[in-house]
């Protein structure tokens, strides 16, 4: 019994401690309006015309969608023309980085420019922590195509 406590007085501990920095969502309560209020103190926001989040970071924006019959979120950005990367060549990087990425898929749009995104499934609703880190880890790998983009495709000479 003296071995127990101090293990449910742990878990106890840490379950208040982690569910004390995360502001939850049901999913029906998943909107728009809650994911800027999350993003706000972090990233610059704004709700689009068209009703997306917009999120300014890392001198870009990225694009924040909610399907709500189908629980369902889309994170994504696009890229104007590589102007030192014919379409064909974006085309081809854009299949070997999805070759070696998960979870990511870029695509290249017809005039050559770049469109990335990931979906986001929340069917048991969706937290603060969860969604600032998929918005971060998004942002990582946004910058990850940069560079690939500019190497062609290599890692960077050291």
């Amino acid at each position: 019994m003296k071995r127990i406590i101090p293990v449910v007085v742990l878990f106890v501990c840490t379950f208040c401690t982690f569910s004390s920095f995360a502001a939850a969502a049901k999913p029906e309560a998943v909107t728009i309006p809650l994911l800027r209020e999350w993003v706000s103190e972090k990233y610059g926001s704004r709700i689009d015309k068209d009703g997306d989040l917009v999120i300014n970071a890392d001198g870009g924006k990225i694009f924040v969608t909610v399907y709500p019959k189908i629980k369902l979120l889309r994170i994504c950005t696009r890229f104007a023309p590589f102007k030192k990367r014919t379409k064909q060549e974006m085309i081809d990087l854009a299949n070997k980085f999805n070759d070696s990425r998960r979870l990511l898929r870029v695509s290249i749009r017809p005039n050559g420019g770049a469109f990335c995104d990931f979906h986001m499934v929340y069917n048991g609703g969706l937290d603060s922590v969860n969604f600032l880190e998929a918005v971060d880890w998004f942002l990582s790998l946004k910058s990850s195509w940069v560079e690939f983009v500019i190497n062609g495709g290599d890692k960077p000479k050291k």
